[in-house]
C-alpha cells in the first residue's frame, strides 16, 4: 500500500513563521490544532508515562507541532511496513481530557467505526479495563464540513482504527476545515478504512448516552448524578466530562468536580490528589452535603 501525505500553504507557511514562545507557546505562529495542548491533555501525559506502553513507544513525534514537522518525523523514523503506526497511536491516545472517556470496548469497534454515531457519550464496561483490550477515541478537530473522522486507539497496545465518511460537497468547502481534515488524515491514513455515507450503517446497539440535556452523567457516578443535574439546571458552567484539573499545579491535582472561582472540589481521585487541592486554598466538599447556594 502506497501512503502519501498532504500539505497545504498553510502547513508551509506554519513551518516558515517566526518562533514566538511568548505565554508558554500558546500563540506560536508555527502551531497548528495538533499541537500538544499541555493545559488539555497535560494530565492524561502524565498518567501515561508510567506505562509499558509509553516506555516502548514513546517519541518527539509529541513535540511536532505542525504537519511539516511531523512529515519530517515520519521520513525519519521509517519501519517495516513504513508506518510508525504504535508511536502515532501514543500521539492520539494522550489527546483526552479525561483518559478512558470517550471508549468503547474491542469487540464493537468495528461495528461502531462504519456506523454514524458520534464517539461522545460511548461508555466502555469496566471489566475491560484492566486489560487494555479497549479503545479509546482523542480528540479530534471538527472537520465534519469537509469529511467526517473517527479515531480510535486500543490502549494495550496502540493500535490504531480510523474511518472517514467524506461528503459530497455543492458549495465552497471551509479553508480552514480542509486543511484540518488533511493534517488528522495524515496520520490515520494507514488504519483507515473510506465509508461510503450513502450505505453507512447507523448501529442502534452502541451503548450511548441519550442526547438530552443530562446526557453528560455517563462521566460521572452515581453519587453525583444529583449535583450534576442541579448545576445543568441552575446553569453553572462545570467540567461536562467528569474531570476537574487544577492546571496551575505540577502534577495537577484531580477531582470528578471543581469550581475555580469558589476554590470548591468535591471527590478527588486520591489522597495525593486531596492533597494537591488543599495545599493550593480549595475547600472539599462533601457530595451529600453540596447544596446549590455554594456556587450562586
Amino acid at each position: 500500500n502506497k501512503l502519501t501525505w498532504t500539505l497545504t500553504w498553510a502547513d508551509l507557511e506554519k513551518f516558515d513563521a517566526q518562533e514566538n514562545l511568548a505565554n508558554g507557546g500558546i500563540d506560536n505562529p508555527r502551531r497548528d490544532e495538533l499541537a500538544f495542548d499541555k493545559q488539555a491533555f497535560g494530565p492524561t501525559l502524565e498518567k501515561l508515562k508510567g506505562t509499558p506502553q509509553y516506555r516502548q513507544y514513546s517519541s518527539d513525534l509529541i513535540n511536532k507541532i505542525n504537519s511539516f514537522e511531523r512529515l519530517m518525523w515520519w521520513l525519519m523514523n521509517p519501519t517495516e511496513k513504513s508506518w510508525p503506526s504504535r508511536r502515532i497511536g501514543l500521539m492520539w491516545l494522550i489527546r483526552q481530557r479525561r483518559f478512558g472517556k470517550p471508549s468503547i470496548e474491542e469487540s464493537l469497534i468495528d461495528q461502531f467505526l462504519a456506523s454514524h454515531d458520534p464517539p461522545k457519550g460511548l461508555v466502555m464496561q469496566n471489566d475491560e479495563r484492566g486489560t487494555g483490550k479497549f479503545y479509546v477515541f482523542p480528540e479530534l478537530p471538527d472537520t465534519s464540513a469537509v469529511a467526517k473522522v473517527k479515531c480510535a486507539v486500543k490502549v494495550s497496545d496502540l493500535s490504531m482504527k480510523a474511518s472517514v465518511f467524506p461528503l459530497n460537497h455543492t458549495e465552497d468547502i471551509d479553508k480552514l476545515t480542509w486543511e484540518q481534515f488533511w493534517r488528522v488524515y495524515n496520520l490515520v491514513q494507514g488504519d483507515c478504512i473510506i465509508v461510503d455515507s450513502s450505505t453507512s450503517v447507523q448501529n442502534d446497539n452502541l451503548r450511548s448516552v441519550a442526547e438530552d440535556k443530562y446526557e453528560c452523567l455517563a462521566y460521572f457516578d452515581e453519587n453525583l448524578h444529583g449535583i450534576v443535574k442541579m448545576l445543568i439546571d441552575n446553569s453553572i458552567p462545570f467540567e461536562v466530562e467528569g474531570s476537574f484539573f487544577l492546571n496551575e499545579s505540577d502534577p495537577f491535582p484531580e477531582a470528578a468536580l471543581g469550581f475555580r472561582t469558589k476554590k470548591i472540589f468535591i471527590k478527588p481521585q486520591s489522597a495525593e490528589d486531596r492533597a494537591g487541592f488543599i495545599k493550593a486554598g480549595y475547600v472539599e466538599i462533601d457530595p451529600v452535603e453540596f447544596q446549590i447556594n455554594l456556587l450562586v
